[in-house]
């Protein structure tokens, strides 16, 4: 097997020059929201691997899902500046995975009996669809 040559090791000096400031915070916020996720999953029983894998997973999603419209909230309602906050916001969102899934669960559980109430109201005020 050939030893990578110094075109690949320029080719990937110039990706690095490149997409680094690009890429770099996201890399960041991944890697703030799998050490919070593996912190939650070390605090509970995952069963298997892949019910760990899937754990972090979706700790991470959630993660870059919705680290920046907190962090949004966060620069705008105190003095933190936003590029410090996002990394602690990720840590955050990724330790308290469940909470955040089942207060989103809640929400859209009350929206859909707010929903359901005000539709039966609507169709009872019509005569019952008659």
């Amino acid at each position: 097997m050939t030893e990578p040559g110094p075109v690949s090791f320029s080719l990937l000096a110039l990706a690095v020059a490149f997409l680094g400031p690009v890429i770099g915070p996201y890399a960041l916020l991944v890697f703030a929201a799998c050490f919070g996720a593996a912190l939650a999953l070390s605090a509970q029983d995952a069963g298997t691997r892949m019910a760990g894998i899937r754990f972090v997973v979706g700790g991470v999603v959630l993660a870059l899902l919705l680290t920046g419209p907190l962090v949004y909230l966060v620069h705008r309602f105190t003095d933190v500046p936003g590029n410090i906050a996002f990394v602690p916001v990720a840590f955050i969102l990724g330790v308290g995975r469940n909470l955040v899934v089942d207060f989103i669960r809640k929400a859209f559980d009350a929206l859909a009996a707010a929903l359901g109430a005000f539709l039966n109201a609507a169709a009872a005020r019509r005569g019952g669809g008659k």
